[in-house]
């Protein structure tokens, strides 16, 4: 009984740290407004990640902001500083 209690005891110890992590993983991915956007350009590396006709046919383009790929943020995010703020956007 004692060795079940512990298992258990260890399960849900594991269950807490993973939420945890993963709850404080989602708090800093957060939204914010065109206004706040603006206030951010020449500071944040803002990247657009929109494809094919919904970037090559728009004129709402953010100068300077890289182009890149849904799904190929390794390879993107590699060329971007570490201490940078990234703003990611899709119009």
């Amino acid at each position: 009984m004692r060795g079940k209690t512990l298992h258990i005891l260890w399960a849900t110890l594991l269950f807490v740290v993973l939420f945890t992590a993963i709850s404080a993983r989602a708090a800093e991915q957060t939204g914010i407004s065109a206004d706040e956007a603006k206030e951010r350009l020449g500071v944040a590396v803002f990247v657009d990640a929109r494809t094919g006709a919904d970037w090559s046919g728009s004129q709402l383009i953010i100068p300077d902001a890289l182009r890149g790929q849904p799904g190929q943020e390794a390879t993107w995010a590699a060329d971007i500083p570490k201490d940078s703020e990234i703003i990611v956007y899709c119009a």
